[in-house]
């Protein structure tokens, strides 16, 4: 089956597609597995052997702490800058939930509350720093609710409400779904349009009577940013959120059933999938995100797996190899029933581990120039691969659904 990229019309129409589909994961195929296993924030294997934990996962805690962590402690986004960004706090609130560490998980949220969240009720995706400049070596750098402009992305939005949502599941405490509603409310009073969730909205306060003006975002919604799992949970709290989990469910769909180009990106000025070509660690994040709500894309999964057992790597166009794939794989594996592969894709992660003094224990890169460098993305991604696949309880029930042939 093939869609045409040129008509996206007819692919929300895909409310056909895009509405069975929502009714799978919301009602529930076996008795509302799918959605059960998307609010508590697991991966239900379908085999009960669980990979072994990776040794090297142990030392990446201590190398955040050594190389990343600032004395306000937030994350940066990597050992050569210092960009202090929405998806690293949410990322870091992901990886205490899945180990269950309520503790530094109610640290995360404190610091997502006093840094990140604007008066919008939306998230800054990246913080500033103040007048005086030096972010942050030094001066601590501003918060959004100071700032007198800032950005949002979605994909750092729903991350958020996904993880307080889960944590509200998982230890029963109504504060975390308060902050989900609070930032849930506003994404959708500000980044959804015709039930399309755009790629986020920008604000600026008035000088003169201390008011946000707020502007929706116009650039092409990147697929690979659409988080299913967690707009099945917001569809599941609040009825507003439905139509909007339908659309964007079928186009995401349709964007991945394209046989010829894989669509990346949807622009919703133009109503057209984006042509352009996707990076390796975006389409991967595409194949996850539907993999995650129950919806394998088995031609995506079998071409990944069939690289990763006749190569014994996964790389790039350009030749490289990656940390981000390698822990997105390991998750894709999982969940689509391929254990052994799992494990391997989360073993080759120990390939990157680093060992200058100031970067022990991260995992990484060792540059032309010889010096090292490590994404603070990559290691949270290792981190909660590792720990999801290594504690995820097995579910019982009905085979994960396959829609792609």
């Amino acid at each position: 089956m093939t869609y045409r990229r040129s008509s996206p019309r007819r692919i929300l129409a895909l409310w056909g597609l895009g509405t069975l589909l929502a009714a799978l994961v919301l009602l529930g195929a076996s008795e509302g597995r799918a959605l059960e296993s998307a609010a508590l924030g697991t991966l239900a294997p379908p085999s009960a052997e669980a990979p072994r934990f990776p040794p090297w996962m142990e030392a990446i805690p201590q190398g955040m702490e050594r190389a990343l962590r600032t004395p306000e402690g937030l994350l940066t986004s990597r050992t050569t800058s210092g960009e202090i960004l929405a998806e690293t706090q949410t990322l870091e609130m992901e990886w205490h939930l899945v180990r269950n560490c309520r503790a530094s998980f109610d640290e995360s949220v404190a610091l997502l509350r006093r840094y990140f969240l604007a008066p919008s009720g939306l998230l800054a995706w990246r913080l500033s720093p103040d007048a005086r400049g030096g972010f942050p070596e030094t001066t601590p750098p501003q918060t959004a609710s100071d700032a007198p402009e800032g950005a949002s992305a979605s994909v750092d939005d729903l991350r958020a409400c996904r993880v307080l949502l889960e944590a509200e599941a998982r230890w029963q405490d109504p504060r975390y779904g308060a902050l989900a509603d609070h930032v849930l409310d506003a994404l959708y009073a500000h980044c959804v349009q015709e039930n399309l969730l755009l790629e986020g909205a920008s604000w600026q306060r008035s000088p003169f009577f201390g008011f946000l003006r707020i502007h929706r975002s116009t650039t092409p919604v990147l697929l690979s940013y659409v988080d299913l799992a967690a707009l099945a949970l917001a569809a599941e709290r609040q009825q507003i959120w439905r139509q909007v989990f339908s659309a964007m469910l079928g186009l995401s769909a349709a964007g991945a059933l394209a046989r010829d180009v894989p669509a990346g990106a949807f622009d919703p000025a133009t109503e057209r999938y984006d042509p352009s070509p996707i990076n390796s660690i975006n389409a991967l994040m595409h194949l996850r995100a539907l993999t995650e709500v129950g919806l394998v894309p088995r031609q995506g999964v079998e071409a990944l797996r069939r690289e990763f057992l006749a190569q014994g790597t996964l790389r790039d166009p350009w030749g490289n190899e990656n940390v981000a794939m390698y822990a997105l794989a390991a998750e894709i594996f999982w969940l689509a029933g391929h254990p052994q592969e799992a494990r391997r894709a989360l073993d080759r992660i120990g390939n990157f581990r680093l060992q200058s003094p100031q970067n022990r224990g991260l995992v990484g890169y060792f540059q032309e120039d010889g010096n090292e460098s490590a994404w603070i993305f990559d290691n949270l991604l290792a981190l909660i691969a590792g720990a999801r696949l290594h504690s995820v309880p097995e579910l019982s029930g009905a085979p994960v659904p396959t829609i792609f042939p």
